[in-house]
């Protein structure tokens, strides 16, 4: 897997390899976590998508739960076709003392989204 450094570009609308009936994403959204003591852990990753003109608000937000450190990242339908806009990657790693959990950005940079087909 290659990471892909802050700043830079992704296009969610290209699709890595196929898995049957169904197109993998290309992107995936993942963290090393030291866990020594095996605890049961659940992280919470928040693809946060802004406006243009440098809003700091965001336009549209996707939020998901997993039971492993890594979550697939797809597409949202937000905004114009073949455009770059701001976006953010917030992972929370949720341990079972609620004090002890962490929220972390783990990415921010440009993604594109909206696919280039009729409506």
């Amino acid at each position: 897997m290659n990471a892909v450094p802050n700043g830079e570009t992704i296009d969610l609308r290209l699709n890595g390899c196929s898995g049957g009936l169904t197109e993998l994403p290309l992107y995936v959204s993942q963290a090393g976590i030291e866990n020594p003591a095996a605890e049961t852990l659940s992280y919470d990753w928040t693809y946060s998508v802004y406006g243009v003109g440098g809003s700091t608000v965001p336009g549209i937000v996707d939020e998901a739960r997993t039971t492993t450190p890594s979550h697939n990242l797809t597409p949202l339908l937000f905004g114009f076709i073949d455009t770059d806009y701001s976006c953010t990657i917030d992972l929370r790693v949720n341990a079972p003392d609620p004090a002890r959990s962490k929220t972390l950005r783990v990415w921010s940079g440009k993604c594109i989204n909206l696919p280039n087909t009729p409506r």
